[in-house]
């Protein structure tokens, strides 16, 4: 018997976790309904990932480095590196290579290219082995001030907003007709084709008169309620959580009238905070990295987030029972 997965494989996405598991597991998995749930997970979680990577603007940064491999970095690692090397200077993932000083700041670090490559260097005043005290030879860079990588939570609201998915899915197939089909073992092939003709929303199913007596069907009322206009609003939530976890602006509201002017101004308080902690560190990397490397570089390094915001101060005034129009 062939092990060969069905040509509808190659047009489904599977995570890495599952091929790990062999072939039947694969196969028993594009059977069933998680091989969508997969599909709409990584939806998801590329849509976040996109929103986080695109975030910021990098200007000046020296010619081989990519920026898009520094947020890439910071999406997945929360830390990175700048570092001399060879009479230049290039960026890496980066981690603490032994226990970090009272400030909580790493000195000695290890870093790591995806080609394998390995080095070692050193983020504050450090000591050779001939007791020679040496300036820093590398700066940090951390994606927010917690220290930590955005990924695991993008993992954690993509597979909430597939859930959702799937569960607006069911309750909106909920209200087709159910059917029961009776019939012989012989019948098989007829009820097959039955089916496949009620999934396909035919309007009209042809059969056989001699037919009547061997396969029959009848509706099943399983009275499921219409809920799913309910769940876009709590994926809705989800996502705007989301959103404003990664700094960008949205609603954060599932209020259907006009939004009063401070629930506008508490979200936008929300972003700016989030906003901040992660523009913070990159506005720290830079300043140092000027100082550091300044004779590698041709101008100072500089990043912004690549949309502006509409700050608190641009709003319209807080006024009680009003909303943004006025009226």
């Amino acid at each position: 018997m062939s092990t060969a997965l069905p040509d509808y494989a190659q047009s489904v996405w599977i995570d890495e976790s599952e091929l790990m598991l062999g072939k039947k597991h694969v196969r028993e998995l594009l059977d069933s309904t998680q091989a969508y749930d997969q599909l709409q997970y990584r939806f998801w979680r590329t849509y976040l990932e996109n929103i986080a990577i695109a975030g910021f603007t990098w200007e000046n940064v020296p010619a081989g480095i990519d920026p898009r491999a520094i947020e890439y970095i910071m999406l997945y690692y929360g830390m990175g590196a700048l570092f001399t090397e060879s009479e230049g200077v290039l960026f890496a993932q980066a981690a603490p290579a032994e226990n970090v000083n009272m400030f909580y700041n790493p000195n000695k670090i290890s870093l790591f290219s995806p080609a394998g490559q390995y080095w070692q260097r050193h983020c504050n005043f450090w000591i050779n082995a001939e007791n020679e005290v040496m300036p820093r030879d590398a700066v940090m860079l951390f994606d927010n001030m917690m220290r930590t990588p955005l990924c695991g939570f993008i993992n954690n609201y993509a597979k909430r907003l597939a859930a959702i998915d799937r569960t607006i899915d069911i309750n909106v197939g909920a209200q087709k007709t159910p059917w029961i089909i009776t019939g012989p073992e012989e019948a098989k092939a007829t009820k097959r084709g039955i089916i496949k003709d009620l999934k396909n929303n035919k309007q009209f199913i042809s059969q056989n008169s001699g037919m009547t007596d061997i396969v029959n069907y009848e509706v099943l009322n399983t009275s499921a309620p219409f809920v799913a206009d309910k769940l876009l609003d709590t994926k809705k939530r989800i996502l705007d959580e989301a959103i404003t976890f990664l700094g960008a602006d949205n609603a954060n509201t599932d209020k259907r009238e006009r939004v009063n002017t401070q629930e506008v101004l508490s979200n936008n308080e929300q972003v700016m905070l989030m906003r901040n902690s992660r523009l913070k560190c990159r506005k720290e990397f830079c300043k140092v990295a000027n100082v550091v490397f300044a004779e590698y570089l041709d101008a100072p390094i500089d990043v912004s987030w690549s949309v502006p915001h509409l700050r608190e101060a641009e709003a319209p005034e807080v006024m009680p029972n009003k909303d943004i129009d006025g009226e």
